[in-house]
Protein backbone atom coordinates (compact mmCIF):
# COMPACT_ATOMS: atom_id res chain seq x y z
CA UNK A 1 0.00 0.00 0.00
CA UNK A 2 3.01 2.42 1.01
CA UNK A 3 4.85 1.61 -2.28
CA UNK A 4 1.50 2.45 -4.58
CA UNK A 5 0.63 5.91 -2.15
CA UNK A 6 4.38 6.94 -3.60
CA UNK A 7 4.02 6.16 -7.22
CA UNK A 8 0.07 8.37 -7.09
CA UNK A 9 2.28 11.17 -5.48
CA UNK A 10 5.48 10.70 -7.72
CA UNK A 11 2.63 10.88 -10.66
CA UNK A 12 0.75 13.77 -8.75
CA UNK A 13 4.46 15.80 -8.91
CA UNK A 14 4.53 14.86 -12.20
CA UNK A 15 1.74 16.40 -13.76
CA UNK A 16 2.42 19.53 -11.49
CA UNK A 17 5.91 20.09 -12.79
CA UNK A 18 4.30 19.22 -16.32
CA UNK A 19 1.83 21.59 -15.90
CA UNK A 20 4.02 24.74 -14.70
CA UNK A 21 6.26 23.41 -17.31
CA UNK A 22 3.42 23.79 -19.92
CA UNK A 23 2.80 27.58 -18.77
CA UNK A 24 6.44 28.34 -18.73
CA UNK A 25 7.20 27.49 -22.45
CA UNK A 26 3.81 28.20 -23.80
CA UNK A 27 4.38 31.08 -26.05
CA UNK A 28 7.44 28.51 -27.23
CA UNK A 29 5.09 26.44 -28.49
CA UNK A 30 3.53 27.57 -31.88
CA UNK A 31 3.07 31.25 -33.44
CA UNK A 32 -0.51 29.95 -32.84
CA UNK A 33 -0.31 30.08 -28.80
CA UNK A 34 1.75 32.99 -28.67
CA UNK A 35 -0.91 34.82 -30.47
CA UNK A 36 -3.72 33.84 -28.17
CA UNK A 37 -1.62 34.51 -25.15
CA UNK A 38 -1.28 38.09 -26.87
CA UNK A 39 -5.18 38.68 -26.71
CA UNK A 40 -5.37 40.37 -23.37
CA UNK A 41 -3.04 43.34 -24.53
CA UNK A 42 -4.90 43.08 -27.19
CA UNK A 43 -8.20 43.57 -25.49
CA UNK A 44 -5.96 46.30 -23.44
CA UNK A 45 -5.11 48.86 -26.64
CA UNK A 46 -8.77 48.61 -27.96
CA UNK A 47 -10.05 50.38 -24.91
CA UNK A 48 -9.25 53.94 -25.27
CA UNK A 49 -12.25 55.84 -26.56
CA UNK A 50 -11.53 58.74 -29.82
CA UNK A 51 -9.01 56.41 -31.46
CA UNK A 52 -9.84 54.95 -34.39
CA UNK A 53 -9.87 51.65 -33.54
CA UNK A 54 -10.07 48.21 -36.27
CA UNK A 55 -10.41 44.74 -34.63
CA UNK A 56 -10.16 41.99 -37.79
CA UNK A 57 -11.68 38.64 -36.86
CA UNK A 58 -10.60 35.82 -38.94
CA UNK A 59 -7.87 32.80 -39.02
CA UNK A 60 -4.86 32.13 -41.13
CA UNK A 61 -6.24 33.16 -44.22
CA UNK A 62 -7.18 36.62 -42.50
CA UNK A 63 -3.26 36.53 -40.69
CA UNK A 64 -1.67 36.17 -44.42
CA UNK A 65 -3.75 38.22 -47.00
CA UNK A 66 -4.31 41.27 -44.62
CA UNK A 67 -1.42 43.50 -44.71
CA UNK A 68 -2.25 45.00 -41.32
CA UNK A 69 0.06 48.34 -42.87
CA UNK A 70 -1.05 49.16 -45.89
CA UNK A 71 -5.02 48.30 -44.35
CA UNK A 72 -4.03 50.76 -41.62
CA UNK A 73 -2.54 53.42 -43.90
CA UNK A 74 -5.15 53.24 -46.75
CA UNK A 75 -8.62 53.13 -44.51
CA UNK A 76 -9.84 56.15 -43.62
CA UNK A 77 -12.83 55.42 -41.02
CA UNK A 78 -16.00 57.77 -40.59
CA UNK A 79 -14.38 59.22 -37.26
CA UNK A 80 -11.72 60.83 -39.24
CA UNK A 81 -9.07 58.68 -38.19
CA UNK A 82 -6.43 56.16 -40.01
CA UNK A 83 -7.50 52.55 -38.96
CA UNK A 84 -5.54 51.47 -35.89
CA UNK A 85 -5.89 47.96 -36.64
CA UNK A 86 -5.78 44.70 -33.90
CA UNK A 87 -6.57 41.42 -34.80
CA UNK A 88 -8.14 38.33 -33.45
CA UNK A 89 -7.10 35.46 -35.70
CA UNK A 90 -6.78 31.69 -34.15
CA UNK A 91 -5.52 28.80 -36.59
CA UNK A 92 -8.11 27.04 -38.10
CA UNK A 93 -11.18 29.06 -36.18
CA UNK A 94 -14.82 29.93 -37.05
CA UNK A 95 -17.47 31.01 -36.18
CA UNK A 96 -17.92 29.69 -32.65
CA UNK A 97 -14.10 30.96 -31.86
CA UNK A 98 -14.20 34.71 -33.38
CA UNK A 99 -17.80 34.56 -31.70
CA UNK A 100 -16.34 34.12 -27.87
CA UNK A 101 -12.70 35.62 -28.23
CA UNK A 102 -15.27 38.82 -29.14
CA UNK A 103 -17.31 38.47 -25.75
CA UNK A 104 -14.26 37.58 -23.72
CA UNK A 105 -11.81 40.21 -24.90
CA UNK A 106 -13.78 43.09 -26.09
CA UNK A 107 -17.41 42.54 -24.58
CA UNK A 108 -16.35 41.74 -21.10
CA UNK A 109 -13.11 44.25 -20.91
CA UNK A 110 -14.81 47.13 -22.06
CA UNK A 111 -13.13 47.42 -25.44
CA UNK A 112 -14.68 49.73 -27.83
CA UNK A 113 -13.50 49.29 -31.41
CA UNK A 114 -14.93 51.83 -33.87
CA UNK A 115 -15.52 48.55 -36.55
CA UNK A 116 -15.21 45.15 -36.59
CA UNK A 117 -13.49 43.28 -39.64
CA UNK A 118 -14.58 39.79 -39.84
CA UNK A 119 -12.27 37.92 -42.97
CA UNK A 120 -13.74 34.33 -43.49
CA UNK A 121 -13.77 31.84 -46.04
CA UNK A 122 -16.31 29.97 -47.54
CA UNK A 123 -17.88 28.28 -44.70
CA UNK A 124 -16.29 29.56 -41.51
CA UNK A 125 -19.43 31.67 -40.86
CA UNK A 126 -21.51 28.87 -40.68
CA UNK A 127 -22.50 27.22 -37.38
CA UNK A 128 -19.74 24.04 -37.09
CA UNK A 129 -20.21 20.09 -37.21
CA UNK A 130 -17.46 20.31 -34.68
CA UNK A 131 -15.08 22.52 -32.71
CA UNK A 132 -11.63 22.85 -31.17
CA UNK A 133 -12.69 22.30 -27.36
CA UNK A 134 -9.97 22.52 -25.47
CA UNK A 135 -9.13 25.95 -27.44
CA UNK A 136 -12.09 27.62 -26.52
CA UNK A 137 -11.83 26.94 -22.58
CA UNK A 138 -8.13 27.67 -22.18
CA UNK A 139 -8.09 31.30 -24.05
CA UNK A 140 -11.89 32.15 -25.88
CA UNK A 141 -14.73 31.76 -23.70
CA UNK A 142 -15.42 34.08 -21.22
CA UNK A 143 -14.62 32.28 -17.58
CA UNK A 144 -18.55 33.00 -16.10
CA UNK A 145 -20.11 31.34 -19.43
CA UNK A 146 -18.26 28.00 -19.39
CA UNK A 147 -20.91 26.21 -18.24
CA UNK A 148 -23.03 28.57 -20.32
CA UNK A 149 -21.56 27.38 -23.41
CA UNK A 150 -21.42 23.45 -22.71
CA UNK A 151 -24.98 23.26 -21.92
CA UNK A 152 -25.30 25.19 -25.44
CA UNK A 153 -22.98 22.85 -27.72
CA UNK A 154 -25.80 20.10 -26.38
CA UNK A 155 -22.36 18.20 -26.07
CA UNK A 156 -22.04 14.55 -24.39
CA UNK A 157 -19.60 13.52 -22.02
CA UNK A 158 -16.84 12.73 -24.63
CA UNK A 159 -16.58 16.05 -25.90
CA UNK A 160 -17.14 18.16 -22.55
CA UNK A 161 -14.83 16.29 -20.20
CA UNK A 162 -11.37 17.43 -22.95
CA UNK A 163 -13.40 21.32 -22.48
CA UNK A 164 -13.37 21.21 -18.26
CA UNK A 165 -9.83 19.75 -18.30
CA UNK A 166 -8.27 22.56 -20.57
CA UNK A 167 -10.52 25.10 -18.44
CA UNK A 168 -8.20 23.85 -15.84
CA UNK A 169 -4.98 22.58 -17.60
CA UNK A 170 -2.94 24.20 -19.97
CA UNK A 171 -0.81 21.11 -20.00
CA UNK A 172 -3.95 19.12 -21.42
CA UNK A 173 -4.75 22.40 -23.75
CA UNK A 174 -1.62 22.05 -25.40
CA UNK A 175 -1.37 18.11 -25.72
CA UNK A 176 -1.61 18.68 -29.40
CA UNK A 177 1.17 20.77 -29.55
CA UNK A 178 3.56 18.92 -27.09
CA UNK A 179 2.83 14.95 -28.30
CA UNK A 180 5.45 15.52 -31.27
CA UNK A 181 7.92 16.95 -28.82
CA UNK A 182 7.60 14.13 -26.79
CA UNK A 183 5.60 10.92 -27.28
CA UNK A 184 6.61 10.21 -31.12
CA UNK A 185 9.70 10.85 -29.65
CA UNK A 186 9.85 8.94 -26.47
CA UNK A 187 7.08 6.10 -26.48
CA UNK A 188 7.09 3.53 -28.97
CA UNK A 189 4.64 2.87 -31.28
CA UNK A 190 2.79 5.99 -29.98
CA UNK A 191 2.06 7.50 -33.38
CA UNK A 192 1.00 4.29 -34.86
CA UNK A 193 -1.75 3.87 -31.61
CA UNK A 194 -2.77 7.74 -31.77
CA UNK A 195 -3.32 7.23 -35.47
CA UNK A 196 -5.88 3.72 -34.63
CA UNK A 197 -7.68 5.59 -32.42
CA UNK A 198 -8.21 8.85 -34.21
CA UNK A 199 -9.37 6.36 -37.17
CA UNK A 200 -11.67 4.64 -34.75
CA UNK A 201 -13.18 8.28 -33.42
CA UNK A 202 -13.67 9.41 -36.60
CA UNK A 203 -15.86 6.70 -37.61
CA UNK A 204 -17.31 6.84 -34.71
CA UNK A 205 -18.75 10.58 -35.01
CA UNK A 206 -19.57 10.03 -38.72
CA UNK A 207 -21.84 7.25 -37.34
CA UNK A 208 -23.38 9.41 -34.47
CA UNK A 209 -23.60 12.32 -37.60
CA UNK A 210 -25.25 9.53 -39.66
CA UNK A 211 -28.74 10.91 -39.12
CA UNK A 212 -28.14 14.20 -39.64
CA UNK A 213 -28.76 16.26 -43.09
CA UNK A 214 -25.88 17.30 -44.08
CA UNK A 215 -25.91 19.65 -46.55
CA UNK A 216 -28.23 21.57 -43.75
CA UNK A 217 -26.82 25.38 -43.35
CA UNK A 218 -27.29 26.87 -39.80
CA UNK A 219 -26.05 30.74 -38.92
CA UNK A 220 -26.80 31.36 -34.79
CA UNK A 221 -23.73 31.72 -34.27
CA UNK A 222 -23.02 34.57 -36.83
CA UNK A 223 -26.51 35.92 -35.26
CA UNK A 224 -24.93 36.34 -32.08
CA UNK A 225 -21.83 37.74 -33.60
CA UNK A 226 -23.97 40.44 -34.53
CA UNK A 227 -26.23 41.10 -32.09
CA UNK A 228 -22.57 41.92 -30.03
CA UNK A 229 -21.06 43.48 -32.44
CA UNK A 230 -23.87 46.00 -32.30
CA UNK A 231 -24.13 46.00 -28.17
CA UNK A 232 -20.65 47.32 -28.14
CA UNK A 233 -21.57 50.44 -30.71
CA UNK A 234 -19.40 48.54 -33.17
CA UNK A 235 -19.66 48.43 -37.21
CA UNK A 236 -19.41 45.01 -38.91
CA UNK A 237 -18.08 44.70 -42.12
CA UNK A 238 -17.17 40.97 -43.35
CA UNK A 239 -14.69 40.36 -45.79
CA UNK A 240 -14.44 36.95 -47.92
CA UNK A 241 -10.62 35.95 -48.58
CA UNK A 242 -9.28 35.25 -51.88
CA UNK A 243 -8.40 31.58 -52.39
CA UNK A 244 -6.98 29.81 -55.33
CA UNK A 245 -11.24 29.16 -56.08
CA UNK A 246 -13.19 31.67 -56.74
CA UNK A 247 -16.08 30.94 -54.46
CA UNK A 248 -19.51 32.12 -53.30
CA UNK A 249 -20.67 32.39 -49.80
CA UNK A 250 -23.65 30.10 -48.80
CA UNK A 251 -26.84 31.92 -49.29
CA UNK A 252 -28.00 31.64 -45.56
CA UNK A 253 -25.14 33.64 -44.45
CA UNK A 254 -25.63 36.64 -47.06
CA UNK A 255 -29.06 36.72 -46.20
CA UNK A 256 -28.50 36.88 -42.48
CA UNK A 257 -26.21 39.69 -43.18
CA UNK A 258 -28.28 41.94 -45.73
CA UNK A 259 -31.33 41.11 -43.14
CA UNK A 260 -28.84 43.29 -40.76
CA UNK A 261 -27.23 45.56 -42.45
CA UNK A 262 -23.63 44.28 -42.41
CA UNK A 263 -21.36 45.33 -45.11
CA UNK A 264 -20.41 42.27 -47.35
CA UNK A 265 -17.16 42.62 -49.37
CA UNK A 266 -16.99 39.66 -51.52
CA UNK A 267 -12.78 39.67 -52.15
CA UNK A 268 -13.80 35.45 -52.64
CA UNK A 269 -15.60 36.04 -55.90
CA UNK A 270 -14.09 39.59 -57.10
CA UNK A 271 -10.94 39.04 -56.48
CA UNK A 272 -8.87 36.82 -58.47
CA UNK A 273 -5.11 36.26 -58.58
CA UNK A 274 -3.02 33.96 -60.19
CA UNK A 275 -1.91 30.43 -58.83
CA UNK A 276 1.99 31.80 -58.01
CA UNK A 277 0.18 33.81 -55.07
CA UNK A 278 -0.84 30.91 -53.03
CA UNK A 279 2.38 28.98 -52.98
CA UNK A 280 0.96 26.41 -50.20
CA UNK A 281 -1.88 26.27 -52.52
CA UNK A 282 -4.22 28.12 -50.07
CA UNK A 283 -2.65 31.28 -48.55
CA UNK A 284 -1.80 34.39 -49.67
CA UNK A 285 1.98 35.05 -50.04
CA UNK A 286 3.27 38.55 -49.16
CA UNK A 287 2.90 40.24 -52.73
CA UNK A 288 -0.59 38.77 -52.81
CA UNK A 289 -1.62 39.97 -49.12
CA UNK A 290 -0.23 43.31 -50.56
CA UNK A 291 -2.70 43.41 -53.55
CA UNK A 292 -5.66 42.11 -52.13
CA UNK A 293 -5.38 44.69 -49.34
CA UNK A 294 -4.89 47.31 -51.68
CA UNK A 295 -8.09 46.51 -53.53
CA UNK A 296 -10.00 45.86 -49.95
CA UNK A 297 -9.12 49.78 -48.56
CA UNK A 298 -10.45 50.70 -51.79
CA UNK A 299 -13.64 49.44 -51.98
CA UNK A 300 -14.04 49.59 -47.94
CA UNK A 301 -13.40 53.61 -48.51
CA UNK A 302 -15.90 53.30 -51.64
CA UNK A 303 -18.90 51.86 -49.79
CA UNK A 304 -18.20 51.95 -46.20
CA UNK A 305 -20.94 54.55 -45.81
CA UNK A 306 -23.45 52.57 -47.89
CA UNK A 307 -24.89 50.48 -45.29
CA UNK A 308 -26.53 52.26 -41.67
CA UNK A 309 -24.38 52.31 -38.74
CA UNK A 310 -24.72 49.27 -36.36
Amino acid sequence: MRSEIKVFLFLIVCLLAGEWGTRWVEPELSKDVEHLEGLEAMAQRLEPRGKSNVLVLGNSLARCGLDQGLLSEGWRLPSGGAAQVEVLTPDASGIVDWGQGFRRYVVETGSRPEVVVVGTGRVHLNDPMEVQSERLAAWLVPKDERWAFVKDQKWGMEEAIPFWLASWSRLFANRERIEPLVFYRLVPGYEETSRLINHERGVAMAGRSGGKELGAVTTRHLQRLIDDVAKVGARLVVVTMPVPEVYEMPREAVEMLKANGVLLIEGGSKMTMEAGRFPDGYHLDGEGARRFTTWLTGSLNASFGDTDRR
